[in-house]
C-alpha cells in the first residue's frame, strides 16, 4: 500500500485545479481536467500501490475530456460574445440623410459605399473603418 508521501500527483493536481480557477478558466478548463486527471492518478496509486494504474486513472480522464467533453465545453465557454461601441452597429439597418451621412439607431454618422445611394434608401450597415461606416444598399 502506498504512503501518503506518495501523493505529490494528488497535491499536483489540486495546484493545477486552483491555479486554473485563480485565472478564471483562461486556459478553456484544460487546467483544471488535467489536475483533477492527476488527482485520479494519485488516489487510484494511493489506493493499488500500482503506478501503471494511476498511469491508466489518468490517461482514461484526459482522452474522454479530449476527445468527447473539450468541444461542448469550451463553446458553452465562449457562448456569447458581445460587441461594444461603434462595433455593435455592424448588420443594423438605417436611412441616407444626405450624401456620405446615414442615420443608424438615431445617430447620424459618416458612411462610406461603394455605390452611390440615393437620399432617404434603407442601407445596411456591413463594417466600420476609421469611425465611418461602410454601407450597402438594401
Amino acid at each position: 500500500m502506498a504512503t501518503f508521501e506518495d501523493g505529490w500527483l494528488m497535491v499536483l493536481g489540486i495546484s493545477l485545479v486552483f491555479f486554473e480557477l485563480l485565472m478564471g478558466v483562461a486556459t478553456g478548463f484544460d487546467l483544471f481536467v488535467l489536475g483533477w486527471s492527476f488527482v485520479a492518478a494519485g488516489a487510484v496509486y494511493m489506493a493499488t500501490a500500482d503506478w501503471q494504474y494511476g498511469l491508466l486513472a489518468s490517461l482514461i480522464v484526459m482522452v474522454t475530456y479530449w476527445f468527447f467533453l473539450r468541444n461542448a465545453i469550451r463553446r458553452s465557454l465562449y457562448l456569447f460574445f458581445q460587441r461594444i461601441g461603434i462595433d455593435c452597429l455592424v448588420g443594423k439597418e438605417g436611412t441616407v440623410v444626405r450624401k456620405d451621412r446615414v442615420l443608424v439607431e438615431g445617430e447620424l454618422w459618416q458612411s462610406n459605399s461603394a455605390k452611390p445611394i440615393k437620399d432617404d434608401a434603407r442601407i445596411m450597415v456591413q463594417a466600420v473603418v476609421n469611425n465611418k461606416l461602410e454601407v450597402v444598399a438594401l
